[in-house]
């Protein structure tokens, strides 16, 4: 997910220089970033639980 947003965030500045409409991407970029740090905050709680 953390690799989706970056991927994201480099489309949405290229959309950005070509003067298009880029808000779309910065969404998706904010929620694959979220759900990445959140499957990361997940794995370390799993671990201290055990």
């Amino acid at each position: 997910m953390l690799v989706g947003a970056g991927v994201a965030v480099q489309h949405a500045l290229t959309l950005r220089a070509m003067a298009e409409n880029y808000n779309h991407m910065g969404v998706l970029a904010l929620i694959a970033f979220w759900g990445g740090c959140d499957s990361i905050l997940k794995g370390i709680q799993a671990k201290q639980d055990h």
